[in-house]
């Protein structure tokens, strides 16, 4: 009797465990350097910049994504090797997979493979789209069947994941938790483009590594423009307390900024400082400082008492690498023109060249601008 017991008990235990639904979040690379988090119903909205990828799963006729749970967010990451990623979680594998199968058949995504009830495709040529009954992930880009086929089995691994292996155990993901707006983001500085990352760290220790330096902002879309505001801070306390006292260097900005962005500008930085403090920052800052030695943007900074624009614009002769910037500095008379601003750092992403571009353009494709507001309030 007592063992009969105990095997009733086993398999009651086995089937719970087996109906239990594994967290979608868990698939997230746990070495990812870039986390942001959408509202579901936000990311497949008109309006919505991220919503390139999952387009083609769209169902034009209801407005939502088929088989996917609009009332989770969706994760848009940058893995640790630097592809990006998308993870989504499922409500109806049934629906989704019979939807997946009919892309197939019209051509949309290639390649279909199944293993162990997880099924993969090629979307775009460059995308790998991997489910199972809980998760669906988006990675790439990738080039080739070979790198296609390698990048679906570490899919397979990931999708495999459980809790204590996942990104849950990351300081990136609990900075992310702390957030709570409906677009929210968390970046290593050494995930975004170089000269965008040296403004941000500005009054980092001489010689911090902008992995150390994390980036957490809330974030709006609106015609074209992904706003984000936020602050900077950093696991080590040194640095942290080094650049919140440089942040007290910034006063309000009293100009219109928006007026210096020219087409050809990729990157403008704004801020209103006595140039004098500002100086020793820059001299500690690698890439800033490399691009305005030997020009006399040192001597323009600093007789500069208000405010002053530092714009950056690829140097045509290497445009497709878009490594070597020209750098112009602009000392700016005040105006009436105060919003509360302290640094602004704007992003012309159509004037970026570029492995760069081909490579974010799938994730941002309606993003003509990015903007980041320093939140003084912090």
């Amino acid at each position: 009797m007592k063992k009969t017991l105990y095997t009733v008990c086993m398999m009651i235990l086995v089937g719970l465990t087996s109906c239990s639904k594994q967290d979608y979040t868990n698939s997230i690379p746990a070495n990812s350097t870039a986390l942001i988090a959408v509202n579901a119903a936000d990311f497949v909205g008109e309006q919505s910049p991220f919503s390139s990828l999952l387009m083609p799963f769209v169902d034009n006729d209801k407005k939502e994504l088929k088989g996917i749970d609009l009332t989770k967010d969706i994760y848009l990451f940058a893995a640790g090797d630097g592809q990006l990623g998308l993870c989504a979680p499922i409500s109806n594998n049934n629906e989704l997979h019979d939807f997946m199968k009919r892309l197939y058949n019209l051509g949309v995504i290639t390649n279909h493979t199944e293993k162990d009830n997880k099924n993969f495709y090629t979307f775009n040529n460059q995308w790998v789209i991997g489910y199972n009954d809980n998760t669906m992930l988006i990675m790439g880009p990738v080039t080739g069947a070979d790198a296609e086929m390698r990048l679906a089995r570490r899919l397979e691994k990931l999708m495999d994941k459980d809790e204590a292996q996942s990104i849950k155990n990351t300081m990136l993901w609990q900075h992310l938790e702390e957030k709570n707006s409906h677009i929210r983001m968390v970046a290593q500085a050494s995930t975004l483009p170089e000269q965008m990352a040296a403004t941000i760290t500005l009054g980092a220790p001489k010689g911090t590594d902008p992995a150390d330096v994390l980036l957490e902002a809330d974030m709006e879309y609106n015609d074209g423009t992904l706003m984000l505001t936020g602050n900077t801070c950093s696991y080590n306390p040194n640095i942290k307390q080094s650049m919140k006292k440089a942040q007290a260097l910034y006063r309000p900005i009293t100009i219109d900024w928006q007026k210096m962005m020219t087409d050809t500008t990729l990157i403008g930085v704004f801020m209103n400082v006595d140039g004098k403090r500002l100086i020793p920052q820059l001299q500690d800052n690698r890439t800033l400082g490399t691009m305005l030695m030997g020009t006399e943007a040192y001597d323009q900074i600093r007789n500069t008492d208000g405010n002053l624009a530092i714009l950056l614009s690829p140097n045509k002769e290497t445009e497709e690498n878009s490594s070597v910037f020209t750098a112009q500095i602009h000392n700016l008379p005040n105006e009436k023109n105060d919003k509360g601003e302290r640094l602004v750092v704007a992003v012309n992403m159509e004037a970026l060249n570029g492995t760069i571009a081909k490579t974010i353009t799938p994730l941002l494709g309606k993003v003509k601008r990015i903007i980041y507001n320093l939140n003084a309030e912090q």
